[in-house]
């Protein structure tokens, strides 16, 4: 028994990380809202399918990206998709809004959502609020949550202070969250202290 989570979600879960393995890498393409485009002239569908070819278990895009990418590259790759974005170009470019919902993604055939959160932004409020908000979503329709949580604001010096990366990523664990990306301290022994946290 895998006890409070549902079949459904189990089995979502299990699929992110079905090439085996004791880790799970899944690359973030979600990039080109936020930066501009990944590549000058890129094929999106080729390089899902490089990808897939050297190991990569999954990949996150935004839900137009996902429909640029042949359905077949995801036989052996899973897809993840990001709910909410910003802009370099923003006043306030850590300031994330939602750009897609949990129904989407399941349309298009998503085995996971992903919500970024920039902790101790101007924002952080509306964000952790929506990550909350996604988490009961994820609840309703048995789908697993990537929150990717960053320390970023006016008055954070050090984004990856040990504590301060903790925290974080207990937001993250109390929000719900089933996987957490996050910007690791610098040293492997405080890092194994948060991960084993």
């Amino acid at each position: 028994m895998y006890g409070n989570e549902s079949f459904g979600r189990r089995l979502r879960l299990d699929h992110l990380g079905r090439r085996g393995g004791s880790g799970l890498l899944l690359v973030p393409l979600d990039h080109a809202v936020g930066a501009g485009p990944l590549r000058s002239g890129g094929d999106l569908d080729a390089l899902v399918g490089e990808l897939a070819e050297h190991g990569a278990d999954g990949v996150v895009v935004h839900k137009g990206a996902a429909r640029r990418i042949r359905p077949a590259r995801f036989h052996d790759l899973s897809l993840i998709v990001q709910l909410n974005a910003s802009t370099a170009m923003a006043v306030d470019p850590d300031a994330k809004y939602p750009v897609a919902t949990v129904e989407e993604a399941l349309r298009l055939g998503a085995d996971a959502v992903s919500v970024h959160v920039n902790a101790a932004s101007r924002t952080e409020a509306a964000q952790i609020a929506h990550l909350a908000a996604v988490a009961e979503q994820c609840d309703r329709w048995s789908l697993p949550l990537l929150a990717m949580m960053y320390v970023r604001g006016p008055a954070v010096r050090d984004g990856r202070a040990p504590d301060l990366v903790a925290h974080a990523i207990a937001v993250a664990a109390e929000m719900g969250a089933d996987l957490v990306k996050t910007a690791l301290p610098d040293d492997p022994a405080a890092t194994a202290r948060i991960i084993a946290g």
